[in-house]
């Protein structure tokens, strides 16, 4: 089914955008990606109230962010309290993540070179050439 979007309610662009941002700074949603997943998790529901507090606690959220540890940490942080809550555990007060081994993976796999034929095949079998 073919969606028309004169259907729907125009809107302010940037006035549109001011009102998420001020919903994302006061938590009302929390944009997560964590496995590969993009969410927004809700401060009124489990997973946003839990993540709310490890950001606000543990990270120093807003006035004292720690921002480099959150984006090395924060994918397995939600990760895990999503898997805790589904599986009805209770989510730990504190998470010790140990990241080195990611960054070692991640400092490997920077230095390896890939080509396109590696990814893609070689380009006569893919258009047919």
């Amino acid at each position: 089914m073919r969606t028309i979007y004169r259907n729907f309610y125009p809107h302010h662009a940037p006035t549109w955008l001011a009102s998420w941002l001020q919903k994302i700074r006061s938590f009302d949603v929390i944009p997560v990606n964590y496995g590969g997943y993009r969410e927004l998790f809700r401060e009124d529901q489990d997973k946003g109230a839990v993540v709310k507090r490890i950001l606000q606690e543990q990270y120093g959220y807003p006035d004292h962010f720690r921002e480099d540890e959150w984006r090395r940490v924060g994918s397995s942080i939600c990760w895990e309290v999503g898997h805790c809550i589904l599986d009805k555990r209770e989510v730990p007060d504190t998470f010790e993540l140990d990241t080195s081994k990611e960054d070692e993976e991640a400092r490997e796999l920077s230095e390896m070179v890939v080509y396109a034929e590696e990814i893609d095949g070689p380009r006569g079998r893919l258009f047919g050439v």
